[in-house]
């Protein structure tokens, strides 16, 4: 979540920032940790303060849903402002019911509590909320794969990607049944083509044009994530969020594909939200940033390249 920062040290903190903590018990303050934010693209400590400690944070984080939540309902036409123009000042992280964490802390269904229904060892409609989470430094190779996304959108852009020079569209590969069974078994089977058959996309085939020292371009949805993850490869992942007038201005395109503005319009509003249920981060690309196609795809070019010079933080994957 976001914290403003203060004279007195505390460290100002956006959603999605990653901290070094470095201290939880400072001198001379109570209910708080001594943090400092982290290079983007190296390990090396930036601007030092103060933060709330866990269980501090996780009470603000607590009022700040329930401030969102029971906010009052204004119709002045200066507060009416689209979604992707609203600064996102809370993650809700969902994590799996395998395994705890000592960081957690859960609250149970106050109904399931008063009846006596509550297992302290495993609380039955348990709510988790985790005001930070805990994330690993991956140094991947010079060449991440690129997933775009939404889905549709990807469909229509990836082609254009693999035309630069060091970029390549990733192929299926056909499999025979045993194979197939195989890499299954391994999770390293990607994602099934839609015309079936034994061809489907392969950790083997993102591996090899990697070692070719290029850009792999993934024609695949946000599954492939964690299959990838497990293999240490770990995607660029961008996200196109759309608009309606953004959706007219790729009409044309997206007809060619066989699809509709309102079907873009609804893969992005379907694909948004499971985001951050992701183990790692992703960039977003605001519609008003952007003012036809060759824009955006320069856009693209500059990200991939920003995103290519950072360190990967990735959290536990839980699920």
């Amino acid at each position: 979540m976001s914290l403003p920062g203060s004279p007195q040290g505390n460290l100002a903190i956006s959603c999605n920032d990653i901290l070094h903590v470095t201290n939880t018990l400072p001198a001379g303050t109570i209910g708080t940790w001594k943090a400092s934010h982290v290079h983007p693209c190296q390990l090396l400590d930036l601007k030092t303060g103060t933060v709330p400690n866990y269980y501090r944070a996780q009470r603000l984080l607590i009022r700040a849903i329930e401030d969102m939540s029971f906010q009052p309902i204004t119709h002045k036409k200066e507060d009416r402002c689209p979604a992707q123009e609203r600064q996102k000042t809370v993650r809700i992280v969902s994590t799996g019911r395998q395994g705890r964490n000592p960081l957690w802390v859960c609250v149970e269904d106050s109904q399931e509590k008063s009846s006596g229904l509550g297992d302290a060892s495993a609380p039955r409609g348990c709510v988790t909320l985790m005001p930070y989470t805990l994330v690993t430094p991956h140094y991947p190779p010079t060449c991440r794969p690129i997933l775009l996304l939404p889905t549709i959108l990807g469909r229509v852009l990836d082609n254009k990607l693999a035309e630069w020079q060091g970029f390549q569209l990733c192929e299926p590969e056909v499999l025979t049944s045993s194979e197939h069974a195989a890499r299954l078994q391994r999770s390293e089977v990607l994602e099934e083509c839609e015309d079936g058959g034994q061809r489907c996309f392969t950790v083997q085939g993102v591996d090899r044009i990697m070692k070719q020292g290029t850009h792999c371009v993934l024609p695949l949805g946000l599954d492939c994530i964690r299959r990838l993850h497990r293999a240490e490869i770990f995607p660029i992942v961008i996200f196109i969020a759309q608009s309606k007038i953004s959706a007219r201005k790729l009409r044309s395109k997206v007809h060619r594909l066989g699809c509709s503005e309102e079907q873009l319009l609804k893969c992005s509003r379907s694909e948004e939200p499971l985001l951050d249920k992701l183990p790692c981060l992703y960039r977003s690309v605001s519609p008003a940033s952007w003012c036809d196609s060759t824009a955006l795809l320069t856009t693209l070019r500059s990200i991939i390249w920003e995103e290519q010079k950072k360190i990967v933080w990735v959290e536990p994957d839980l699920w």
